[in-house]
């Protein structure tokens, strides 16, 4: 099995590929702020937490889909996980961002822990 994309490859200021294939999924969920009003959370909203450098990043389950690491953040009170998969055109500067979601209890959990 290959090995994960390397992060520190990526471009400092644009590391993302986004086309029409997973442009839908990074718009798809509305979230909901710890005092109950709705947020939309988008991918300029992902890259700013990647260029202040306020992410983590966890490897992901290789055998379970195409992310190779999980950036989670957190946005105006709201957790998120987005999955990170190799980009299509091959360039090492870049990765594909696959969704943008509610981060799992456990991944709300170490975040806070490795903060």
């Amino acid at each position: 099995m290959p090995g994960r994309f390397d992060l520190s490859k990526l471009d400092d200021d644009d590391p993302f590929e986004v086309d029409a294939d997973n442009w839908p999924h990074l718009y798809k969920h509305t979230f909901v702020r710890p005092d109950g009003r709705p947020v939309r959370i988008e991918l300029p909203d992902v890259l700013d937490l990647y260029i202040w450098n306020e992410a983590l990043y966890y490897p992901a389950d290789l055998a379970k889909g195409d992310a190779h690491w999980l950036l989670v953040g957190e946005i105006e009170g709201v957790m998120i996980t987005v999955p990170l998969a190799l980009p299509k055109s091959g360039d090492p500067a870049k990765c594909r961002p696959i969704g943008i979601y509610p981060a799992a209890a456990d991944e709300k959990d170490r975040y806070i822990e490795d903060r």
